[in-house]
């Protein structure tokens, strides 16, 4: 007797995570309100007026210049001429930045930071001079951080979910709220390099010329606003790995590769004429790797555990708990990676906390540009989370409820 198969039944469609970022636009735009009005609300009461710091007063005179003053680098330093006083000058030896900030070198007056942040106050300098003008560049770029997230997240296809818990957490972070109350380059870097991670992840999940053109872009952007920017890179490199990608497909072949560094060039370039042919990238990053490498305990100073857990975290003691959690997590799930984001997310992340761990924390700014990045691989590791198993969904929730918690804490704090 002939065995007749039974036919098969197909099971129902699943929605993925494309269906599930196409059916939700309405949302996504509501959500994308309320994250944007919270991180402007939180932040309005500390757009203050109030007279300038040491840093502060330093970097107001440097934009007392003209934009294409600082832009094309006229009292800019040219490396070789500093390298040669340096060498033949035992007093600018002795004293290379004070020399260089007594003759009015732009360099020096901006802390040797790439100037890329300096040119909206620049632009504003000759007809606005009060100091709450000058802030809200930063106080508007560090709030554009936390919806950034969400479209991000949105645009890899992390769930709603997770983008909305690393975006409520970066908006209310204290931390970051405090470092973009000055004149500073810090809130513009911490916006390029998640703007980074989210276009690698793209990269990584699409290679094509056009995402690694993106890539390139706010990478040259990030090095000429702050000099922590090649850790971006080793973060891409980082992700590669852990996502066991190609690097021919990654970078494309030879033609490709060659392209790109052109695009690289143009874009530092224009960015900054002036870190090209007064080679102002090379004295901003020689400045950073000898005061990172051989000043570091008398620049940075020194903290016991006690002072790192506050300069992170505050008073909120469940930030901690999601940190550890996040990072304990990525542990768990570090060998297959099933979220786009979490490779560079964590890569990066895990770069930027070592870095900021061997400079102490030492004030806001510093500590924003890790708990930043320690929010966003959390928000990683929930989407991640959320692709396996039950068991893994409920771990999920779990760190969600507890960053909920932690948000609301913070928010209690910052107001």
């Amino acid at each position: 007797m002939r065995t007749v198969p039974y036919p098969v039944i197909p099971d129902a469609p699943v929605a993925t995570h494309a269906d599930a970022r196409r059916a939700s636009p309405v949302v996504l735009v509501v959500l994308l309100a309320f994250v944007t009005a919270l991180s402007l609300w939180v932040r309005q009461a500390y757009w203050l007026d109030y007279s300038p710091g040491a840093d502060e007063k330093d970097y107001r005179v440097a934009v007392r210049e003209s934009f294409s003053s600082i832009y094309l680098g006229t009292n800019t330093t040219p490396f070789w001429v500093i390298a040669r006083r340096y060498v033949s000058e035992p007093e600018f030896r002795a004293h290379p930045w004070a020399s260089l900030a007594a003759g009015s070198d732009q360099l020096a007056l901006r802390h040797f930071h790439t100037p890329l942040s300096f040119y909206p106050s620049a632009i504003l300098g000759d007809w606005l001079r009060s100091n709450r003008a000058h802030r809200a560049f930063p106080i508007l770029v560090s709030a554009s951080c936390a919806p950034l997230v969400l479209l991000g997240g949105y645009w890899l296809g992390l769930s709603l979910t997770a983008s909305l818990a690393g975006a409520v957490l970066i908006a209310v972070d204290g931390r970051l709220i405090t470092a973009s109350t000055i004149l500073t380059p810090h809130p513009l870097y911490v916006f390029l390099s998640l703007a980074f991670v989210f276009a690698a992840g793209k990269l990584l999940q699409q290679p094509s010329r056009r995402h690694r053109l993106t890539v390139l872009a706010l990478f040259g952007l990030a090095v000429a606003c702050l000099e922590l920017s090649p850790l971006l890179l080793l973060g891409a490199a980082g992700a590669m790995l852990l996502g066991r990608h190609s690097l021919v497909a990654v970078a494309g072949n030879g033609r490709e590769r060659w392209l790109s560094l052109a695009w690289l060039l143009l874009v530092l370039t224009v960015a900054w004429p002036a870190g090209i042919w007064a080679l102002g990238y090379a004295t901003c990053y020689a400045v950073f790797g000898a005061l990172a490498l051989f000043h570091r305990g008398e620049y940075y100073g020194n903290a016991g555990a006690v002072d790192l857990y506050h300069r992170l975290f505050g008073d909120n003691p469940l930030l901690a708990i999601v940190a550890l959690a996040a990072i304990g997590a990525t542990v768990w799930t570090w060998r297959r990676p099933r979220s786009p984001l979490l490779p560079i997310a964590v890569s990066y992340g895990l770069l930027a906390l070592g870095f900021n761990w061997l400079n102490r924390f030492r004030n806001a700014t510093y500590a924003a540009e890790t708990t930043v990045f320690l929010w966003l691989m959390l928000a990683a590791i929930i989407d991640d989370l959320a692709r396996r198993g039950q068991a893994a969904r409920i771990v999920a929730m779990g760190l969600t409820a507890v960053a909920a918690m932690a948000c609301a804490l913070e928010l209690h704090a910052v107001l």
